[in-house]
C-alpha cells in the first residue's frame, strides 16, 4: 500500500465531508491496471486529554472486549500489528468488516499515532 500510494503528490488528496467537529479528513483515489480502485484515507484531529486519557484510550479501542465485539458483529478478523521499528507513540490495527452479501468484506490498516 505504502507502496502504491508513494507517488501521490499533495494536491491529489481530496477534502472530505465529515460530521463531527474538529476533525480534518482527506481520501485519495488511485486505480489499479485491470484490477479494482484503492481508496486511501487520513483524518486529524486534536484531542483535548492528558498522555495518560490517551494512552487509557487506546487500550480500551484494542481491548479484548472491542475484540469480542467485532466478532459478535460477524467481522472476521480484529489484530493489532507489532513492528520492529515503530515508535512507542504508534499502534498499528488491521480490521475485515463484514459486508452484506452484494458487497464484498473490506480489510482496513489504522496507524494511531499520538503526541503532544
Amino acid at each position: 500500500l505504502q507502496k502504491l500510494f508513494s507517488d501521490v503528490k499533495e494536491e491529489a488528496w481530496e477534502q472530505v465531508e465529515v460530521n463531527f467537529a474538529g476533525v480534518d479528513m482527506e481520501i485519495v483515489k488511485k486505480q489499479q491496471e485491470n484490477k479494482m480502485r484503492i481508496v486511501l484515507g487520513k483524518a486529524e484531529s486534536v484531542a483535548d486529554c492528558t498522555a495518560e486519557e490517551a494512552a487509557a484510550w487506546m487500550f480500551d479501542f484494542c481491548s479484548r472486549e472491542r475484540t469480542t465485539i467485532d466478532k459478535a458483529e460477524g467481522n472476521p478478523a480484529r489484530i493489532e500489528l507489532i513492528k520492529a521499528n515503530a515508535s512507542a507513540n504508534e499502534k498499528f490495527f488491521a480490521t475485515i468488516k463484514k459486508f452484506p452479501w452484494y458487497a464484498a468484506d473490506r480489510a482496513f490498516t489504522n496507524k494511531f499515532i499520538w503526541r503532544r
